[in-house]
């Protein structure tokens, strides 16, 4: 069953039109510093970048090693959106794993032609990369996947973890790599998401939302849902007697 905080979250979103996540403001010239050699790339990134944008380029991952190297750039950049350090974690995953490129190749290919669980186990394992953790993760299986959305990859990082925790009481951690958690977080959420009709990627993007602080907060996060109306009473029918 759907906790109450998320169910009336979600129902304050539907009331809102189902608004998609605001576009992400990144810093091009930090990137630039960190990741010279991608600078044509960095270039030609959206700034804002929203989900859509990230989406539209990461599905080009499974082409070969240049693409799935850009689409884990796209899917960082987005991810850390204005966070000063995210730049030198991203340059340290790709410069520290020697074989950086083909890893992020053969995660693409196994999210492509397997399940959405292997593809979290084979970046936490046979495609592992030093100094990237699930929380980034599985942002990039997310981008990168061409399932529909009741089969996505979902993102389970820090900020949705505590949400689950808060809303839910549902203690899932986005610290270390664990398929079996993994597997019970897509299960809960596509349960979820089937109870209210909408989809997994849904109630994640919701759950996010909802762990923003007030001052950048979307303004359907805070509304409150207006009073029902009561039902009217039907008069009583006297008996005639007859």
């Amino acid at each position: 069953m759907v906790p109450d905080p998320i169910r009336s979250l979600t129902n304050r979103w539907d009331r809102a039109g189902r608004p998609p996540q605001p576009p992400i403001l990144w810093s091009q010239k930090s990137w630039k510093k960190q990741l010279p050699s991608y600078s044509q790339f960095l270039d030609s990134l959206p700034n804002p970048i929203s989900r859509r944008d990230v989406q539209y380029r990461a599905q080009q991952a499974s082409r070969g090693e240049c693409q799935a190297v850009e689409a884990f750039l796209i899917s960082m950049v987005w991810g850390y959106g204005p966070t000063g350090y995210g730049p030198w974690r991203t340059s340290r995953v790709l410069n520290e794993n020697h074989d950086a490129a083909q890893r992020l190749l053969r995660t693409a290919n196994a999210e492509s032609m397997e399940n959405e669980e292997r593809s979290y186990i084979h970046l936490a394992k046979e495609s592992r990369l030093t100094f990237l953790g699930p929380a980034f993760g599985t942002k990039y299986l997310y981008f990168i996947s061409k399932r529909p959305p009741i089969e996505l990859p979902l993102i389970l990082d820090a900020v949705v973890s505590r949400a689950l925790l808060e809303l839910a009481g549902v203690a899932i951690s986005a610290k270390t790599w664990n398929p079996s958690a993994y597997q019970n977080y897509l299960a809960l959420l596509r349960g979820w998401a089937a109870e209210i009709s909408v989809s997994p990627p849904d109630v994640e993007r919701v759950l996010f939302a909802s762990q923003q602080p007030i001052e950048r907060a979307e303004s359907w996060v805070h509304e409150k849902m207006p009073p029902e109306t009561p039902r009217e009473t039907p008069p009583a029918v006297e008996n005639s007697g007859e």
